[in-house]
């Protein structure tokens, strides 16, 4: 769960989420979004390994670790 500490627009809707919220993520959910998870569906345990290419990202294009 997290505090929303400004106000935060909700894109694509006219919501805004004021400061007295909380908000609480549902990875359950987000994990089945095709627009980050080539076919979420699919059960695929290598799909995170090294050198995984799910993407069609080139191999020599540079990764951002914000971890």
């Amino acid at each position: 769960m997290r505090k929303v500490k400004t106000p935060m627009p909700v894109e694509g809707t006219p919501y805004t989420i004021p400061t007295s919220h909380v908000l609480l993520a549902a990875p359950g959910v987000t994990s089945k979004s095709p627009e980050h998870f080539p076919n979420p569906s699919s059960w695929e345990p290598h799909r995170w390994d090294a050198g995984a290419n799910t993407k069609g990202e080139d191999e020599d294009e540079e990764k951002i670790d914000y971890g």
